[in-house]
């Protein structure tokens, strides 16, 4: 049976290169010019020039016109200069990154690009070798496109650029050659923690719980954005022109609890003790993409998180972590929704009175303990109990996990709509350390029950 759970899920940031989105003023868009744009020309006496780049205010500005919706978007027809596909003023281009290329801005500098974004230099001169830009950028030279971070503490890493979830800058990778780019402050938001890699989101001034520009796309000039600190990012509501700048913290460390302040705790911009919502996500890489349904690649999380005012909880708790915890106009937030399907963290949320097993929706809430869960974009869910996944629980079989009734099973779930049902089980967005209690299946095999 497929399930999908409506989670209580509230940040606004998704990484760009993972979901073709972005957080804050990283969404794409399409420039236009008057004149045929030339593409690089990579030949023999560029490679032998070392001069610089010319990255400064001599070099352009950016320019915002008609058409912003395509750029760093994908594409079909790779290596185009002037794509129709792309609006008719971009450049289709194979980045070494992505299945299929992208929609990119030929540039001369990183000021004519948008804010999350720099200007790989079109000389090959200007980078460290010509193996390290082709496993990074591919074609993508004399384009603005993304800046990728992670990898400071390792010697030999032709990226380094910054830990995840700390400083780094936008055009800070090792491969480039110093002094070849104007760089810009960020944070680096992980893509995968265990490589490490991430994507360098820009920063700016503004402190924690200071405001910030939050629906800045690829038309808006970056001299207007405003931007966080390092070691902050832009957090706020779809819709709305401005958000606040949260501190990042990491779920993944040893002990951490949501329920306790930890790196969130306040300090001299935000005074008052904060919670780290995990907001965690993963990937797979498949092995072989011709494998068909059946070929799962490597799990690949990404482990990240940000300080918020909202109580933070783990719903497989030996106890109820919301059980004190009351909200505006003392309305209890009882009981623990999660907000990533990596980890069993969460948030706490307030609760109604559907028993388990009732049917529940936006406004008939279940219990304490329990969830709404729709089956198959159903209008009206059940209200079923959170349980810890037997293969991510301890070995004592469960104890102090929330394990289900002797007549039911965990089962792993959806927690979002699966994007390529029964086609691709690389990005089923299905979660990992915990599930809900369902019914045992009837039993077929001569008195096994079928427990999948």
């Amino acid at each position: 049976m497929s399930m999908r759970k409506t989670g209580h899920v509230v940040f606004g940031c998704a990484v760009a290169l993972i979901l073709g989105g972005g957080c804050g003023s990283s969404t794409a868009g399409v420039q236009k010019d008057a004149g045929a744009d030339t593409a690089p020309q990579l030949d023999a006496a560029q490679q032998n020039d070392a001069g610089p780049q010319t990255d400064g205010p001599a070099c352009g500005a950016f320019k915002s016109l008609a058409g912003c919706a395509l750029e760093l978007k994908t594409c079909t027809a790779a290596d185009v200069d002037n794509s129709e596909e792309c609006g008719g003023d971009l450049d289709c281009v194979k980045t070494e990154l992505f299945d299929q290329p992208v929609c990119l801005r030929k540039c001369g500098c990183t000021a004519e690009c948008p804010a999350e974004t720099f200007c790989y230099p079109a000389k090959v001169s200007d980078y460290a070798s010509t193996t390290s830009y082709s496993q990074w950028v591919g074609k993508a030279l004399g384009h603005c496109f993304w800046s990728f971070c992670g990898q400071a503490a390792y010697a030999s890493s032709t990226l380094k650029n910054g830990e995840l979830l700390g400083a780094c800058k936008l055009g800070g990778e090792a491969f480039i050659r110093q002094g070849k780019v104007d760089t810009r402050d960020g944070t680096c938001w992980p893509i995968a923690s265990d490589w490490p890699f991430g994507q360098c989101f820009a920063g700016g001034a503004a402190p924690r719980g200071g405001a910030c520009t939050f629906d800045a796309d690829t038309c808006t000039d970056p001299t207007t954005v405003t931007g966080c600190a390092p070691g902050n990012i832009c957090v706020g509501r779809a819709g709305e022109a401005m958000g606040s700048c949260a501190k990042v913290c990491d779920p993944s460390t040893a002990s951490f609890d949501p329920s306790a302040p930890g790196a969130c705790a306040g300090d001299t911009n935000v005074t008052h003790d904060q919670y780290c919502q995990d907001s965690s996500t993963y990937f797979r890489l498949a092995p072989d993409a011709d494998g068909g349904v059946g070929a799962l690649g490597e799990l690949t999380p990404a482990y990240a998180g940000f300080c918020t005012d909202l109580h933070g909880c783990d719903i497989l708790a030996a106890a109820n972590q919301c059980a004190a915890v009351v909200g505006d106009g003392g309305v209890p937030w009882n009981t623990c929704e999660p907000t990533t399907n990596v980890d069993p963290y969460g948030l706490c949320s307030p609760s109604g009175a559907v028993a388990p097993g009732g049917d529940c929706d936006g406004t008939n809430l279940c219990g304490v303990g329990y969830t709404c869960i729709y089956v198959n974009g159903a209008t009206q869910g059940t209200c079923q109990a959170y349980c810890g996944l037997a293969a991510n629980g301890p070995s004592d079989g469960g104890v102090g996990k929330h394990p289900c009734p002797a007549d039911q099973f965990c089962e792993q779930i959806f927690t979002a709509t699966d994007p390529t049902p029964e086609t691709d089980p690389n990005d089923d967005p299905l979660s990992l350390t915990w599930g809900v209690c369902v019914p045992l299946p009837a039993q077929t095999d001569g008195g096994v029950d079928a427990n999948p």
